[in-house]
């Protein structure tokens, strides 16, 4: 069984379930799949599956059918490819096929919607990441990757994520898990690009991986997330590329308990550039379906609701001191950029609190706090990753160096404060950034 997604346009997240092989798509009641798009034609396109492929033939539509970025000739059959975009009107499709209804969980609390859901939500992020915040915001940008994440869950097909650092894309991968057709198996997160040499090799390839074993009937499946996809290295590729399920193997259902979904701080466009570090064919396999996250300084009035997420959160596992948010400072944080996107405001708010906690917060604070949040985020980020730990916790991981250790340490003394941490080690902002750099690989890309 196959189906056409909507992933933009008035139906954007509806699936039509295509229930003969061949059929008419357009606004007209007597079509095959009924778009309400008042940007298309009556009759606008023909789609046809046979043999295991799908085509599709412009029917002399009005404002015309692009299929990726081309114009289709009128009445001329073309080769729709998988995961290719047919556009039309305000209306973007791509075909799956499906894996039967039966086959994925039943709608719940994973579905982020609105702030009162709060508890649930944040119950579910302790248990699966404190590394990640969820999808929370009202904006439209947001709200349509809500749509999506709800939508494309349900398909097994090869999905790529990308958007900036920090954009919240691991934790729409492990939801997307939690409400697929996997859900039963195991949710496997192997970062690209701080796993090194012989540990990315064995994450990948060892007798254990999922890359390995998914085609063992024997095995529970699952879903592997390959994180920063971008920076996996060359010689590797190739060797993902030959254990991946053919698009064929999808549209026969071959290995249900099987996905991948891949995720890159780097967005398509980038990656389809000639001279990509990605293999163009390892890119063609992983994006059946795809969507960006958007960054967070382009819907600012989404922050006073993640703000209210954030502290609600936090007041679970510790002592909240009270603080009141002016409008100057609700300004301050939707004025800021956010290079660290979601992620870094994550940090950002560990900061105020910390200061609340030592003196009254005020809007002169609160603005060299944010200041120095970009640095504090990409220290702690990268020592996250790559010793896969909580840094907010007061338990550091055994194989921690003691430049790291100290580093650490004295930021917590400090409430985690950058300059004040320089001062205490009588250093500077600049060099005290220094000694970070030299204690962490930090990666901006």
């Amino acid at each position: 069984m196959l189906n056409l997604l909507v992933i933009r346009g008035p139906s954007a997240g509806k699936a039509y379930q295509l229930k003969r092989s061949s059929g008419v798509i357009g606004r007209q009641n007597d079509c095959s799949v009924i778009v309400p798009d008042l940007t298309i034609s009556r009759h606008h396109l023909e789609y046809q599956f046979q043999e295991g492929q799908m085509s599709v033939k412009d029917l002399e539509s009005q404002n015309g059918t692009y299929l990726e970025k081309a114009l289709l000739k009128p009445n001329l059959r073309i080769h729709w490819a998988p995961g290719d975009i047919v556009h039309i009107g305000s209306t973007d499709l791509v075909w799956v096929p499906s894996l039967g209804q039966n086959s994925v969980p039943e709608p719940d609390t994973i579905v982020l919607e609105d702030k009162s859901e709060t508890a649930s939500i944040a119950a579910m992020v302790a248990e699966i990441s404190k590394n990640e915040l969820p999808v929370i915001g009202h904006s439209q940008s947001i709200q349509e990757v809500k749509l999506l994440v709800t939508s494309l869950s349900r398909f097994n097909v090869p999905l790529l994520i990308d958007g900036e650092i920090g954009t919240g894309k691991a934790m729409i991968a492990h939801l997307m898990h939690r409400k697929g057709p996997t859900y039963q198996g195991e949710f496997r997160s192997v970062n690209c690009s701080f796993l090194q040499n012989e540990v990315l090799e064995k994450a990948l390839f060892g007798p254990e991986s999922l890359l390995m074993t998914y085609h063992n009937e024997s095995s529970p499946g699952g879903t592997l997330f390959l994180e920063q996809i971008e920076s996996l290295p060359i010689e590797m590729q190739d060797r993902v590329l030959e254990r991946l399920p053919l698009p064929q193997e999808y549209i026969e259902s071959k290995y249900p308990r099987f996905r991948l979904i891949s995720a890159s701080n780097r967005y398509l466009s980038q990656l389809v550039k000639k001279g990509s570090v990605l293999h163009p064919e390892l890119l063609k396999r992983i994006k059946w379906l795809h969507f960006s996250v958007p960054p967070l300084r382009d819907r600012p009035n989404d922050i006073p609701q993640i703000l209210d997420f954030c502290l609600r959160l936090y007041r679970q596992t510790e002592h909240l001191p009270s603080i009141h948010f002016t409008p100057d400072m609700i300004k301050l944080m939707q004025r800021h950029d956010w290079p660290g996107n979601v992620r870094e405001f994550k940090y950002f708010v560990h900061q105020i609190l910390g200061e609340a906690r030592r003196k009254k917060l005020n809007l002169a604070s609160m603005k060299s706090i944010v200041e120095e949040s970009e640095v504090l985020f990409l220290l702690l980020d990268s020592l996250e990753k790559e010793h896969q730990f909580e840094s907010f916790s007061t338990l550091d991981p055994e194989n921690l160096s003691p430049n790291k250790r100290e580093v650490l340490k004295v930021l917590r003394a400090n409430h985690w404060r950058v300059a004040k941490a320089a001062q205490t080690m009588g250093l500077s902002r600049a060099e005290f950034f220094r000694k970070m750099k030299d204690t962490v690989r930090i990666d901006t890309d």
